[in-house]
């Protein structure tokens, strides 16, 4: 019989692993400013992929696998963190160890290196160095060693700033190079000294000429202070030294406006006392009227009494010649007093010893004699 021949096939099935690669290397050179984390990445492709990075601190010779978790981070990962980058670390280089299955086994490759490169920081310098102002004042103080700065307390930007804080004030200067975009800082410290406290200057007033002139005081003061006292502005006398009360100046003859400076005796800071005070200088009154007259006996003389300045006048009687009666002490504006010559052929005379008493400060002028001649009533 005849034979027949079958023939038969099978199929087979493969899988092709993804070759294990580096699709995307890093960066030639990393650049990170001193102490400032840096990341250094790849991306990998394959299958099951696990990454180690590696540290060679030769240009490339050697490589060891990183372990360490105080400098490094992520080292396990497709993203190494170098956590503290120090100046000590340029030149070192980084690459990747990229493992991944392929055909039941496993594949290895490296990334390409990448050369970390450390900038130097700069050197932030500020002068002066530490400042001391009194309060209200202000101190300029430069920073230097960087192209641009930040202050603070304050938001302050540039390199020159006058500065005037109420209290003692530590300020921090970052710089930043503008090149590098690294930073450093440094702090400075501006004191400020108190101003003396204020009192109030009072005293002074008026007084009548070539008399004793009105005393100056202010109302408190503060020991290890001196108290200059100005009148016009410009220094009179001697300084006063504080007490913790207050203090007098003593009498002041010259006419004018006063008013009191104070200042610290350790720190020079200084504050002008509250207030001012006026010294005026009245004069004395001087007698411009008649200084005699006649009347026939039996009148007054009526005579008007005037002076250098408005005045009261008050009268004592002086020499009496031909014993002229109706004279009498008083005061008045007026000598109307009616006088009598007892002689029927001889003039007598009397006289009024008239002081003049000035109406603003109450000054007493001289006193002027007034020789009144009391001529005999006819017969």
């Amino acid at each position: 019989s005849a034979s027949c021949n079958t023939n038969t096939s099978a199929i087979i099935l493969m899988t092709v692993d993804p070759p294990t690669t580096v699709s995307a290397q890093p960066a030639v050179n990393t650049y990170t400013c001193p102490n400032i984390p840096v990341t250094i990445g790849i991306t990998g492709s394959g299958q099951n992929l696990s990454y180690q990075w590696q540290l060679s601190i030769d240009n490339g010779s050697t490589w060891n696998d990183i372990t360490s978790n105080v400098f490094y981070g992520n080292y396990t990962t497709v993203t190494l963190t170098v956590k503290q980058a120090t100046f000590a670390y340029s030149g070192y280089q980084y690459r990747s160890k990229v493992s991944g299955d392929c055909g039941g086994g496993s594949s290895v490759v490296f990334s390409n290196a990448s050369i970390l490169n450390v900038y130097s920081s700069p050197t932030i310098a500020v002068t002066p160095s530490s400042a001391t102002i009194c309060a209200g004042t202000s101190a300029t103080l430069v920073a230097s060693g960087a192209n641009t700065f930040a202050w603070s307390p304050g938001g302050l930007t540039g390199a020159s700033q006058s500065l005037s804080p109420a209290s003692t004030t530590i300020y921090t200067v970052t710089g930043t190079n503008t090149a590098t975009s690294c930073s450093a800082s440094t702090t400075v410290t501006v004191n400020v000294n108190t101003n003396p406290t204020t009192f109030t200057v009072s005293g002074g007033g008026a007084y009548c000429s070539g008399g004793m002139g009105p005393a100056v005081t202010l109302s408190g003061s503060q020991i290890g202070v001196s108290y200059q006292l100005k009148l016009g502005g410009t220094n009179t006398g001697s300084t006063v030294s504080g007490t913790g009360a207050s203090i007098s100046f003593g009498t002041q003859n010259s006419a004018g406006t006063y008013t009191v400076l104070a200042t610290n005796s350790s720190s020079s800071c200084f504050a002008t006392m509250t207030g001012s005070t006026p010294v005026s200088i009245n004069p004395l009154p001087s007698m411009t009227s008649a200084t005699t007259s006649a009347v026939c006996s039996g009148f007054s003389p009526g005579l008007v009494l005037t002076a250098s300045v408005a005045s009261n006048f008050s009268w004592t009687l002086g020499t009496n010649n031909g014993a002229i009666s109706g004279g009498s002490i008083a005061s008045g504006s007026t000598l109307n007093q009616v006088l009598t010559n007892p002689s029927n052929t001889t003039a007598g005379s009397i006289v009024y010893n008239v002081t003049p008493t000035s109406t603003v400060g109450s000054c007493v002028g001289a006193t002027a004699g007034v020789t009144v001649t009391v001529n005999p009533a006819p017969s």
